[in-house]
C-alpha cells in the first residue's frame, strides 16, 4: 500500500466523507473524559483491495494526524498503528474488523507492545481556580489497563509456546545430526577393521562369523548405512531451514513444526536402527582379529 498521510491542526473536528469509512482512536482521561490530543483518522475505501491481490500494491491509504503529533512519538505510533490495522483487517475480510478492541490487540501481535505501552499513556495537568494542581492521565484506545495487561500476556504464551516449540525441533535435528556423525565416524572404523582383518583375521573362526564375514566384506555393504546417513542430512538441513525461516507465529505455521519434529523423531529413530546394526558389525570385526594385532593396538597412538 501507499500511505498518504497529511496534516490538520491540533483542534481538528473528525468528520466522514462520502463512499469512505473513517476511524479513529478513543481518547479519555481516568475519569472517561473525552479528550482531544494526537489524533488521526484513516480513510477506507468501501472497495478495499483484498490481501495478496496485485491490486493492493501501492493502492492509495489517505490518513490525517494532527500536526501535534511529533511531540509524543511512541503516541503517534499507538495511533497511527491502530488506524492501519483497521485498514489491515478489512483487507482479510475479518470478521472483527470493525471491533475496536480486537484492533486494539492487532498492534501489540505484531510486536508494537513496548511502544505501546508507553504510548498509549499521557498526562496533563489541571490547574484550579483555588491554586491547586490536579495531574491526569490519559489513555488512547478502548483497552483499559487490565485488559491491556492480559492480552499481552495472552500474546506473550503463545509466542513462548512458539519458541518452544521451535526449540524441541532445532534439539531434535541436532540429536539426529549428531547421530549421523557418528554412524560416518563407525564407517571409517568398519573400514579400517576390514583392511586390518584382512592381514590379522583369526585361524579359527565360527561358522556363523564366517557368513557374517562374508557378507561385511561385500563391496556394496555399506551402501544402505550411507544412503541413511546422506538422505538423513538432506532432510535435517531442510526442517533445519525451515525452522529458521518460521517467523510468523499461527497454526499453520504451528502445525508445520510439529510435523517436522515428528519427521525428525522418525529420522532420530531409523539412525538408531542403523548404529545398533553397524556396531554390531564392528564388533564381529573385532572379534575375529589376532590377539597379537589387538596388543599392539594397545601401543598405537590413536
Amino acid at each position: 500500500m501507499s500511505i498518504e498521510l497529511s496534516y490538520v491542526p491540533k483542534r481538528y473536528i473528525k468528520g466522514n466523507k462520502q463512499s469512505f469509512t473513517t476511524t479513529s482512536l478513543s481518547k479519555t482521561d481516568e475519569c472517561g473524559r473525552g479528550i482531544e490530543e494526537i489524533s488521526a483518522q484513516v480513510f477506507i475505501p468501501e472497495q478495499l483491495p483484498s490481501y495478496g491481490s496485485s491490486k493492493l500494491i501501492d493502492y492509495p491509504i489517505k490518513i490525517c494526524v494532527s500536526e501535534n503529533c511529533h511531540e509524543k512519538p511512541e503516541t503517534f505510533i499507538t495511533v497511527i498503528t491502530h488506524e492501519l490495522s483497521h485498514v489491515l483487517l478489512k483487507a482479510v475480510w475479518h470478521p472483527q474488523q470493525n471491533n475496536e478492541m480486537f484492533v486494539d490487540i492487532v498492534p501489540l501481535v505484531f510486536g508494537f507492545d513496548n511502544i505501546i505501552r508507553f504510548g498509549r499513556k499521557d498526562y496533563y495537568m489541571e490547574y484550579l481556580p483555588d491554586g491547586t494542581v490536579r495531574r491526569h492521565t490519559i489513555t488512547y484506545g478502548y483497552l483499559t489497563d487490565p485488559l491491556f495487561d492480559y492480552a499481552l500476556e495472552k500474546i506473550n504464551e503463545i509466542l513462548r509456546s512458539f519458541e518452544r516449540q521451535k526449540h524441541i525441533l532445532i534439539e531434535t535435528v541436532n540429536n539426529a545430526n549428531l547421530k549421523c556423525s557418528i554412524i560416518k565416524a563407525n564407517i571409517n572404523s568398519f573400514r579400517d577393521l576390514l583392511n586390518d582383518i584382512r592381514q590379522y583375521k583369526r585361524k579359527r573362526i565360527s561358522t556363523n562369523d564366517g557368513k557374517r564375514l562374508v557378507k561385511l566384506f561385500s563391496l556394496d555393504y555399506l551402501d544402505s548405512y550411507i544412503n541413511t546417513v546422506n538422505s538423513s542430512e538432506l532432510v535435517l538441513s531442510e526442517l533445519e531451514q525451515y525452522c529458521k525461516k518460521a517467523k510468523s507465529c499461527n497454526s499453520i505455521v504451528s502445525q508445520r513444526i510439529q510435523q517436522h519434529i515428528e519427521r525428525a523423531s522418525s529420522i532420530s529413530i531409523d539412525l538408531d536402527k542403523a548404529n545398533r546394526l553397524l556396531a554390531e558389525d564392528i564388533r564381529v570385526l573385532k572379534k575375529n582379529l589376532r590377539f597379537t594385532y589387538k596388543v599392539r593396538q594397545l601401543f598405537v597412538k590413536p
